[in-house]
C-alpha cells in the first residue's frame, strides 16, 4: 500500500476512534496508533513537523499524563489544520474532520 493510501486509511480509522464510532480504546491501543502515525509520517515531508508532537503524545499516553495528553491533542489539532490547508479533496475533508475530533477529544478531557 502506498504511503498516501496508508495515511488515508489511518485518517479514517483515527477519525472513527476519536469521533466515538469505535469501541473504547485502551491506552496501549492509543500508544500503538500514535506509533503507527509516527512511522508513516516520518516519510512525508509535509508532516515532519508533526512527528515531535506525536512522540510527546506517545510518551504522555505511556505515562498516563492526562494534562499533557490534553494539551498535545490541541497542539496536534493546530498542526493538522496547517497541513490540511495544503491537502486536496477527500484527504482535506478527512484532515479537517481530524482537526475537529482532536479538539473535541481535548475539550472532553478538560471536563
Amino acid at each position: 500500500m502506498a504511503h498516501h493510501e496508508k495515511i488515508d486509511t489511518m485518517l479514517d480509522d483515527t477519525n472513527t476512534a476519536l469521533g466515538g464510532g469505535a469501541p473504547s480504546s485502551t491506552t496501549a491501543e492509543g500508544v500503538n496508533l500514535v506509533e503507527d502515525w509516527i512511522v508513516i509520517l516520518r516519510t512525508q515531508a509535509e508532516w515532519k513537523t508533526v512527528v515531535p508532537t506525536l512522540e510527546q503524545l506517545r510518551d504522555a499516553l505511556d505515562s498516563n499524563d492526562m494534562v499533557a495528553i490534553q494539551l498535545l491533542l490541541k497542539d496536534l489539532a493546530d498542526q493538522t489544520a496547517v497541513v490540511a490547508q495544503n491537502a486536496t479533496g477527500d484527504q482535506r475533508h478527512a484532515l479537517n474532520q481530524l482537526v475537529e475530533n482532536l479538539k473535541d477529544f481535548s475539550r472532553a478531557m478538560a471536563k
